[in-house]
């Protein structure tokens, strides 16, 4: 999860969360399998794309995170 600092900084939107990080790996590893043979770099436009998402431009605020998420990382399983 991003730090207190790269939140001050705006460099990071301030309702990221570790959920979005969990989001994005299994997107991509969607995108990897179906997408292995006809376009084998698009998890890197993908990823490309989330990052422009996770840059704090004042955009609108996020839907909040699944509850089951925050509550299984935080108790450390996966």
């Amino acid at each position: 999860m991003p730090d207190a600092g790269a939140r001050e900084a705006a460099a990071v939107r301030a309702d990221i969360d570790h959920n979005d990080l969990y989001l994005l790996q299994h997107a991509a590893r969607g995108l990897l399998q179906g997408t292995q043979r006809t376009a084998p770099l698009a998890w890197k436009r993908l990823g490309e794309y989330m990052l422009q998402a996770f840059r704090d431009t004042g955009a609108d605020p996020l839907t909040p995170p699944s509850e089951i998420w925050t509550r299984t990382l935080a108790a450390g399983k996966r």
